[in-house]
Order: structure tokens, then sequence, then C-alpha cells
């Protein structure tokens, strides 16, 4: 353990002694776990710090846990002493571990470990429409933020009128054209086989898309975005 900040979403932390070896002497360490999101924090096997003064309740040596980015943030526990089944937290953010030692006395110490929850990612903002001017022969989806095209899942794109007609997509095509450096902002999605889209229609496009949250795990997302195509002969 050491004064620093980190933004791993798992990991594990060790007295300055490690896993094990004593910690050492006169040490008031910080320690700030911050992955942006929620973590669960618990320690692998039993905490052995200096108990307390008999009788008195002075702490020689402890261990806190602070419910945020600073020593300032609520104080989810104090341990000190001899621990066999120390207990598992949540935090709302951050996590804060201090640890101060006197100038004797040096027991096995704590073995903590967390691992972060972060919600899932936020549905890109997108927009529907037709390029060009009527009749239509291909479509254009713009999101932001950009996309991660590996984690599009083409063969789920959809593109229905509001009477029930189903516009079929020629997905490799649009795939090469969306996606010529493994991001995209705009999906152009030609109609396959000639089809167009020539008269004035509702329309309903949906998708599902690989989107990743902060601490990089990828959530499938259902998007649907809509438009009011116009300009046409009602067929």
């Amino acid at each position: 353990m050491s004064d620093s900040t980190v933004t791993e979403c798992i990991g594990e932390l060790t007295d300055s002694g490690g896993p094990n070896e004593a910690y050492g002497n006169n040490e008031n360490l910080t320690f700030t776990i911050d992955a942006n999101a929620p973590l669960q924090v618990g320690f692998l096997g039993s905490i052995d710090i200096e108990p307390s003064a008999p009788g008195s309740g002075v702490m020689f040596d402890y261990l806190i846990l602070y419910d945020g980015p600073t020593t300032a943030a609520p104080v989810l526990d104090t341990l000190f002493g001899s621990i066999p089944n120390p207990p598992t937290y949540v935090t709302q953010g951050a996590l804060t571990v201090q640890f101060v030692s006197d100038a004797s006395a040096q027991p096995q110490g704590f073995h903590l470990f967390w691992s972060a929850n972060p919600p899932p990612p936020t549905p890109p903002v997108s927009t529907l429409n037709g390029p060009g001017s009527c009749p239509f022969s291909a479509l254009q989806w713009s999101f932001t933020p950009s996309l991660e095209c590996a984690l599009i899942d083409w063969s789920s794109l959809t593109i229905v009128g509001a009477d029930g007609t189903v516009w079929p997509v020629d997905t490799t095509a649009a795939q090469g054209i969306s996606c010529p450096r493994g991001m995209g902002s705009t999906l152009t999605l030609p109609l396959a086989d000639g089809e167009t889209i020539d008269g004035n229609c509702d329309l309903l496009a949906s998708i599902t898309l690989g989107l990743r949250d902060a601490c990089d795990s990828v959530w499938n997302l259902d998007v649907t975005a809509e438009w009011s195509a116009s300009g046409c002969d009602v067929a």
C-alpha cells in the first residue's frame, strides 16, 4: 500500500508488508480507488491489525474505509484487532482507504479486494433520414457518440413501415460504407434487391448495439429511430 490513486475496475490492496509479511511502523498511508462506478469491497482472509488499548478504546493501528474520493467522505468502517471474517461493503462511488500504525507491534495486516459495478451505458442519440431526394435507395442513421462497428449486430437491423412493409438492407455494403476505420458516426443503409422507398410513409428502424460501460464491459442495447419519408407520391 502507498499514497496513490488508481482507476482500475478490479484489483487488490495489501498493507505495506504485502500478503505474507507484517506492515511497518509509523505509517499513515492513503489509497483511493476511483473507477467511476460503485464498488464491491471485501477482504481475502482475516484482518490482523494491532488491537486497541484494553479498557480505553484507544486505537494504536487501524484501517479506515471512506465512501468517497477523500478522507473527508463518510466513514464506511474503522477496522482493527483480529477479525476472522471481515464484512463486505458497497460504495456509492470511489473508495478511500487510510491505514495508520504506531511505533510498535506489527501483525500481518490486511488483504483487500474490490470490483466495480458500473451502470449500463447510455444509448447514443440518433437520427434517421433519407439522403438526397425521393425515391430513396438508402437511409442514413447518425449516432452521437460514434459507434464501435465491431459491436454492431447487423443481423438485428430492421426497417419497417407503419403498414408492416419491411425494407431489406444490404448489410454487407452498409458495413463497408459506414465503418471504414472501425468507428462510425453515420450508418449508411443501402436497400437490398433494388428496393426504393417511393411513397410518403412512417418508418421505424431498430438495431442491437454493443456499448461499453465505464469498465469496458459490453452491453447489448436495442436502439430504435423513426423517420417520416416525404416528398414522394403516395404509392
